[in-house]
């Protein structure tokens, strides 16, 4: 038998084992199993055709399962023998335990395996072919895996590699590195502790805290970051991308959405289609939209060399007004927008260009100058406001 990319030697069904008596539940005959196993530190390996979930137990020597079976049938006499065709396995391999459970083919037959192990397992590798996976409570490095269903983790110390064919992803805490892939649904974690992939074909992202950098990337929804304690990337295809803080740079794209940056170490941030927003960032700034208006609040905390540039909206940046700054300001909206409405004398506002190709242009240096703020709009106005 193949289970996580291993095979597995002889396998042996685990001993002990107390069945429950039969029940009827609706349209299925159902009956749990529950038993214990020797459990190898090193090691959990848990292959399951059904949902699947395991919990860790701090002082637990043992691995205890309760395997909940159901057959699809009115005959009680059919149901015992369906039943009895879901069987529990484990076995002792090179590398610790491994565990799983076998169903025959068809739609009469379902299970799902509860499963309790030693918090202090070394590593742990669990899969189900359908249904959900949920973890928690583990100190090991985990990797969880299954074709549509739904999984959940929360309390897991070590790294963590999750993927799932369609479903959400929901994590409490894991304080690892954390990759993850849905091919359809919705990334929610509440703390990261390192950093992290997330990659969905399909739902948002949504990450309340992480200790390390993030990469975020959604074929098609929103992405929320509420506070990040380095570097962000955050990728799009149609969605709002909202960062509220982050301790590095943030870099930002969407095919057509808007661009919210609270405070960061820098931004690069390009949209298609969408307005951009950007407020108490230090660093430099490199912030483009191609239909859609910039607000861009300067911080006096390290400010660098930046440009913001749009081709179709207004652009207003508030400027504190003891920054070192030298502005280039470039308008080459139509006749009847064409316009820089700029707070400080110190920037010159003059017509330029050639004939047929008018612009409006604002130069000049403010405190005594410092790192160059390019700014170039078409189709609004341009407004310089002192902070």
């Amino acid at each position: 038998m193949r289970v996580g990319g291993i095979f597995l030697g002889v396998s042996l069904v685990a001993a002990a084992q107390t069945e429950s008596p039969i029940t009827r539940q609706g349209a299925f005959w159902v009956q749990t199993v529950r038993g214990e196993i020797a459990a190898d530190p090193a090691s959990l390996r848990i292959s399951c055709p059904g949902p699947l979930s395991v919990q860790g137990v701090e002082g637990l020597a043992a691995i205890r399962y309760m395997l909940t079976r159901r057959a699809r049938t009115a005959d009680v006499g059919e149901a015992q023998r369906l039943l009895r065709q879901i069987t529990f396995h484990s076995t002792a391999t090179p590398n610790g335990t491994a565990v799983w459970v076998r169903r025959p083919a068809g739609y009469r037959t379902s299970c799902e395996l509860a499963v309790e192990v030693p918090a202090s397992i070394g590593r742990a590798a669990l899969a189900a072919e359908t249904g959900s996976v949920r973890v928690s409570g583990l100190r090991a490095d985990v990797e969880v895996a299954t074709v549509g269903g739904r999984i959940w983790l929360d309390r897991i110390d070590g790294d963590v590699s999750a993927r799932t064919g369609g479903g959400d992803i929901e994590v409490g805490v894991v304080e690892g590195v954390f990759r993850c892939r849905s091919g359809g649904g919705s990334i929610r974690a509440r703390r990261i502790g390192r950093d992290a992939r997330l990659e969905t074909a399909g739902g948002e992202i949504i990450v309340a805290e992480i200790g390390g950098k993030l990469e975020a990337v959604t074929a098609g929804g929103n992405i929320l970051v509420e506070r990040a304690a380095s570097a962000v990337t955050a990728n799009t295809a149609g969605g709002l991308i909202t960062i509220r803080q982050a301790g590095g740079v943030v870099t930002g794209s969407t095919g057509a959405g808007a661009i919210r940056v609270g405070p960061a170490a820098g931004v690069r941030a390009e949209s298609a289609g969408g307005p951009i927003e950007v407020r108490g960032v230090s660093g430099p700034l490199r912030v483009s939209t191609l239909a859609g208006s910039i607000i861009a609040e300067l911080s006096r905390a390290d400010f660098k060399e930046s440009y913001l540039k749009t081709r179709a909206g207004d652009v207003t940046v508030f400027i504190p007004s003891n920054l070192a700054v030298t502005i280039r300001a470039l308008n080459e909206s139509p006749w009847r927008l064409k316009q820089i409405v700029s707070d400080f004398r110190e920037l010159a506002v003059k017509p330029a260009g050639s004939p047929g190709v008018p612009l409006v242009i604002a130069e000049g240096a403010l405190n005594g100058g410092g790192p160059l703020l390019e700014i170039s709009a078409a189709g609004g106005t341009i407004y310089l406001r002192r902070k």
